[in-house]
């Protein structure tokens, strides 16, 4: 029985390094930078999309900020869409970014407003998005008139202003998030056909499987849209194909690189980003490209945003929870509604164990 065990590890071993080679192989002859390889993906579509990581995930904005603050996007892009905004609040996203030396305090209060009514839920606490809309306004101080970046809200309409009971949360919220979001892009590309967008959806948003906006999109045109997955581990902190992808990524000095994913060892292998795969799906049925950023051991989460929940907004912060669609109120945990609670940074370092991921406090 032991002898069975050892042969089966060792077939193991051998198939997983064979596996590695043919994926390593195909990098090195493969693999372009990051940057030149978007640019040309977008001289042959005009939508763009972005498979966004965890939200909360820091360095992948790093790396967006890297692309939108090039001269090729700014002259030829031009246009961000994000499913981290409603519709509701595109009028406070242009008087923002549209903006011009705006004082200290005028622009921290601007981005808190942001913040707190840009989406479904009570508030928006993540770090990433308050500096990504940050990062634009302070780009956008550099630039003139058309060529300032502007970030499109394509979420559902929603304004906790209009909601006054539960049953009006559960009202407002669209039976069919994914049709709504990508109809809305559709409809935003074919009003100027001209124009051009990286359109970031978190993970499963952002699939050519499923039923996601991008999929929505995608079947409503066809020849002018794509996907980018960014690397990271699956949605249940596994390592993707067993770790084979990160190795591969390390045999090659993790540096960043970008590949078509269509007849590669990569695109064929079985599908695992997701909880499950129960279509038997492989990566190139989900996703056109990839991009490798940065290793796993540089990825990390923050949470908080100064000044988010102040004494003045208590109240309606409160009212808020009372009132959320996606959880009933409990009595448990509105005695943790405190300021600090969406204030205070708290940061999570992703870590390796085996071909399991974990979050660990910074």
């Amino acid at each position: 029985m032991n002898q069975i065990k050892l042969i089966i590890i060792a077939l193991t071993i051998s198939f997983t390094a064979s596996s590695q080679t043919a994926h390593v192989n195909y990098l090195k002859e493969n693999s372009n930078e990051p940057s030149a390889y978007l640019n040309h993906l977008f001289s042959q579509n005009d939508l763009v999309f972005l498979c966004e990581r965890m939200h909360t995930e820091m360095t992948q904005y790093d790396f967006v900020q890297e692309i939108i603050s090039t001269d090729w996007f700014i002259k030829n892009v031009g246009f961000v869409i994000t499913e981290m905004c409603t519709r509701t609040i595109q009028d406070k996203l242009d008087s923002l970014l549209l903006s011009e030396d705006l004082p200290s305090e005028d622009l921290q209060n601007a981005l808190i407003s942001i913040c707190r009514n840009n989406s479904v839920h009570t508030l928006w606490s993540n770090s990433s998005f308050y500096n990504f809309v940050k990062h634009i306004y302070e780009l956008n101080q550099k630039l003139e008139g058309d060529d300032k970046v502007r970030l499109i809200g394509a979420d559902i309409s929603y304004s906790w202003d209009s909601i006054k009971s539960k049953n009006d949360a559960k009202i407002a919220i669209q039976p069919n998030r994914d049709t709504e979001m990508g109809q809305f892009i559709v409809d935003w590309y074919n009003n100027d056909s001209t124009r051009k967008a990286l359109v970031i959806m978190n993970t499963r948003h952002a699939y050519f499987s499923k039923y996601s906006a991008a999929k929505y999109t995608k079947w409503k045109l066809p020849h002018t849209t794509t996907n980018v997955y960014l690397n990271e581990c699956s949605m249940s902190g596994k390592l993707i194909n067993k770790g084979v992808w990160d190795n591969s990524f390390e045999t090659l000095g993790n540096k960043p690189m970008a590949f078509k994913l269509k007849g590669s060892p990569f695109g064929k292998d079985p599908f695992d980003h997701f909880y499950n795969n129960k279509q038997k799906l492989i990566w190139e049925e989900v996703f056109d490209h990839l991009v490798f950023y940065n290793p796993i051991e540089e990825m990390y989460t923050s949470t908080g945003v100064s000044g988010l929940v102040t004494s003045d907004f208590e109240a309606e912060y409160n009212r808020r929870h009372k009132f959320r669609w996606y959880r009933k109120p409990k009595t448990f945990f509105q005695r943790r509604l405190r300021n600090s609670k969406h204030q205070e940074i708290k940061i999570k370092l992703y870590r390796k164990s085996g071909n399991r991921v974990y979050l660990r406090k910074g």
